[in-house]
């Protein structure tokens, strides 16, 4: 973990206690499937109600029976209210493969470089959260009602690569 990350966490943890437990790496597997999973990126902010950590998670999985990695990239939300001594409610974005296994034509590669983390406080209890990139222009966009654990994406980037059409077509 980078020291920007390290100190981003470290005041963030002063807002939401045990939020660390939440944004440890891990790792597992399953016969010969396995993967690792760390935080990239994560941003604090506050809304009227609720403390809120948004973190870039990012998964790498591979096979023993060979095969390539493949990468798979999400935002996750940890918040709790700003009255509530509650344990920390989390919400996922969906988990978007930007890297198949299986060869280069499944890869994503306008997405590779979106490892940081937008957030902004839009409204009473709705936040916008996205992916991002080093100059902080941003990828998939969600919505993200906290009151609700509502979770909305509000963009309109294919997720699919572009693909060049067969010569005989």
């Amino acid at each position: 973990m980078d020291d920007r990350l390290e100190q981003r966490l470290r005041e963030a943890e002063a807002k939401l206690p045990n939020l660390r437990e939440h944004l440890k790496p891990y790792s597992g597997g399953f016969f010969d499937e396995y993967y690792n999973v760390r935080i990239d990126d994560a941003t604090y902010l506050e809304t009227n109600n609720y403390n809120v950590v948004v973190a870039n998670m990012n998964e790498h999985s591979w096979s023993d029976c060979g095969g390539g990695i493949s990468w798979s990239v999400w935002l996750s939300v940890h918040y709790r209210g700003k009255k509530d001594e509650k344990e920390i409610i989390l919400l996922e974005t969906e988990k978007i493969r930007i890297r198949s296994r299986e060869g280069s034509a499944g890869d994503k590669r306008h997405l590779w470089g979106y490892s940081f983390v937008f957030a902004q406080h839009t409204s009473e209890d709705q936040i916008e959260v996205a992916w991002a990139n080093e100059e902080g222009d941003k990828a998939l966009t969600y919505r993200i009602n906290l009151g609700e654990n509502i979770v909305e994406r509000i963009d309109n980037i294919n997720l699919s690569p572009p693909r060049k059409l067969p010569s005989w077509l």
